[in-house]
């Protein structure tokens, strides 16, 4: 499946103000009416950043494209940080020279004329995340060309010079002299502003990549309706809600489904890559309901460094928080600890026994846990596990009763002073 978005976009010259069309998406070009270079990357136009190609500043017009408009429905932008760049854009196939109808893409076939239309692209970078695939021109690159006369006199003999308004460097037909003509007298080819197009690949993966990156933040929690502005993809244009929102996110969890297919894994490989772009796709991959029943399966596709950022995902469900749990990270152990009323009875005995004290010290201080698993951290060989269980106000009276005989006098003392203990008639009638 592909699909085209029609993009006509120009820019303001700070130095004369003048309106500049932009084909395509150079780094710079010359001002038309004064010559002066601008640097588009600059002002964010178009660029990359973690890997991702954008478009429109900050904005990425791609995903809203694929996932929210309609075709011929159009759109339009204007830059956050350089107000005179403006970008107006639509969901729409090119039109066939020859008789208006639009053409299907990738290979532009009108099915009124039964041809293919001849259209001139370049190949756009690679970018696996939005899908571009090439920029296409329906016709060739013109320019309109200014072409009246202005005099001046030679510098060295006083002869009239021609000059149409094109040429840096002119030479007198009096005394052969060479003249360099200053940038305020050119006038430079104006560009042509028709609209040229994306041509973009819209399979059920790139469907998902652009659907994550509207209804999700980066960190892969759903927008809604706000959201953490402070990075540049937490800015869209459009901020899905309601009825839209919904519609998107039952085409993502097709999308998913598709996914999660077995004779997809490859497609599925390619999302766990461990890219700091892939994070959120990865994130609403492993955390989302469809995906439980096959997550022990794939879990080995998954990288230790995307597991370690998974851990911190503030919205965990039993099912990852106990495979997280037997991570050959300890950081992400000791964080799959803190959530043990989550963790499955053999993971917490599987926790009990960590290598790692932190592990052992953080599971102790945790409420509600089984018996057996204060009982056997009672008998730590750490002085420091052994004092996380002694403050903790949720182990029973017989564990406490356990810790009053410890070795260890800091251990006895935090037992005897933890609030939930019983204390005999004795200890009552002399404290």
């Amino acid at each position: 499946m592909y699909f085209c978005i029609k993009i006509k976009h120009s820019i303001l010259c700070p130095v004369c103000n003048s309106r500049n069309p932009i084909r395509g998406f150079p780094s710079f070009f010359k001002c038309w009416n004064c010559s002066n270079s601008i640097d588009l990357t600059q002002i964010f136009v178009h660029g990359k950043s973690l890997d991702a190609f954008f478009l429109g500043s900050y904005y990425n017009i791609v995903p809203e494209c694929s996932t929210i408009l309609v075709e011929n429905e159009p759109g339009n932008y204007s830059g956050m940080d350089f107000s005179g760049y403006r970008m107006d854009y639509s969901k729409s196939n090119p039109l066939c020279p020859t008789c208006n109808s639009a053409v299907t893409p990738p290979d532009f076939y009108c099915s009124t004329c039964g041809k293919h239309a001849e259209f001139y692209t370049n190949d756009f970078v690679p970018d696996t995340n939005s899908g571009i695939l090439k920029i296409v021109y329906t016709q060739k690159i013109t320019k309109n060309v200014h072409n009246e006369a202005v005099s001046l006199t030679c510098p060295a003999c006083g002869g009239t010079l021609k000059i149409n308004g094109t040429e840096k460097i002119v030479t007198c037909s009096y005394c052969q002299g060479n003249v360099s003509i200053g940038n305020h007298l050119l006038k430079l080819p104006v560009p042509s502003d028709d609209p040229f197009y994306l041509l973009i690949k819209n399979d059920f993966l790139h469907q998902f990549l652009n659907s994550v990156t509207i209804t999700h933040s980066k960190n892969g929690v759903i927008r809604g309706s706000f959201f953490d502005n402070s990075n540049y993809d937490e800015k869209p244009k459009i901020i899905l809600h309601g009825q839209r929102l919904e519609a998107a996110i039952a085409a993502e969890a097709s999308n998913i489904q598709e996914i999660l297919e077995p004779q997809n894994n490859d497609v599925l490989l390619e999302i766990l890559i461990d890219r700091p772009e892939n994070f959120p796709a990865v994130t609403v991959i492993l955390t989302h309901p469809l995906t439980a029943s096959r997550l022990s399966s794939i879990w080995h596709m998954v990288s230790e460094n995307i597991k370690e950022k998974l851990s911190s995902y503030p919205e965990l469900d039993f099912p990852l928080i106990n495979l997280l749990a037997f991570s050959e990270n300890p950081s992400i152990r000791r964080k799959m600890a803190d959530k043990s009323y989550l963790c499955f009875p053999e993971t917490l005995s599987f926790l009990a026994a960590d290598s790692d004290i932190e592990v052992r010290t953080t599971l102790a201080s945790q409420a509600n846990l089984p018996e057996n698993i204060y009982s056997g951290l009672s008998c730590d060989k750490s002085i420091k596990v052994r004092l996380s269980l002694a403050t903790n106000r949720s182990v029973s009276n017989e564990i406490l009763k356990k810790l009053l005989s410890d070795a260890e006098p800091d251990v006895k003392k935090a037992a005897r002073n933890n609030p939930s203990r019983k204390k005999g008639f004795l200890e009552k009638l002399f404290n």
